[in-house]
């Protein structure tokens, strides 16, 4: 399926994406709103392509149903073509077209706080966390749940740096529990790629010396756990 609407509204951007997360139909305003010229333009584009950096490296590799928005408008930010960000409210659900399911999303140019846009950052990372939190529990049982996710580690973290999520921590515990790259891929829902790039920024967030092992700082964080009671 790959088409393009003549319309749909004047004055909401609208998009079917594949479930890996391509564009296969939009309408005029959705094109225009992203500064496109054509609405083919965008045909065969990854929404991830749309967010800032920071959304789009923990986006997972298939649009999952935590994903989607209960038939809610939830604020988001987006990218356009140029590199602008803009402010907006975003509505998505499944869609069945030809017996395969698809995504539908509706989004809105929340024009007013376009000047706030570091502000609603967090609160899209906040919601993509949440959504992350929610589909690691759908999809793995609590017995190996239980088994890579390391409380511990969260705390002791926690207490050096304030500015982990739910999300780091676990990827830290798979790390502390010598999984290869392709497991935590796997996990995770991610690309392999993807585990690096996640792996290499985490490290920036640690500030951890060239030289310094990740797994070996997490075993002395752990230590410390240890020693601490």
């Amino acid at each position: 399926m790959n088409r393009v609407l003549t319309d749909k509204s004047e004055t909401v951007a609208w998009f079917i994406f594949s479930l890996s997360g391509k564009i296969v139909a939009c309408n005029k305003y959705g094109s225009d709103l992203f500064k496109f010229k054509t609405q083919q333009d965008l045909i065969g584009k990854d929404f991830r392509e749309f967010v800032p950096m920071e959304i789009a490296v923990d986006l997972p590799t298939e649009i999952s149903f935590e994903l989607l928005t209960n038939g809610m408008f939830l604020n988001h930010v987006n990218r356009c073509d140029d590199g602008s960000l803009i402010a907006t409210l975003v509505k998505r659900s499944y869609l069945e077209l030809d017996d395969e399911r698809y995504i539908e999303s509706y989004l809105i140019h929340d024009a007013k706080n376009d000047h706030d846009v570091e502000k609603l950052l967090y609160i899209h990372q906040f919601e993509l966390l949440k959504c992350e939190v929610a589909r690691l529990k759908n999809t793995m049982s609590p017995a190996r749940a239980m088994t890579y996710y390391k409380p511990e580690l969260a705390v002791e973290l926690a207490k050096k740096h304030k500015d982990l999520t739910m999300r780091d921590i676990i990827f830290f515990s798979l790390v502390l529990c010598g999984l290869q790259t392709r497991e935590v891929a796997d996990i995770l829902c991610i690309s392999i790629d993807s585990v690096y790039k996640y792996r290499k920024r985490l490290r920036k967030k640690l500030t951890l010396p060239a030289d310094k092992d990740l797994y070996e700082y997490l075993a002395e964080i752990m230590m410390l756990s240890v020693f601490s009671d």
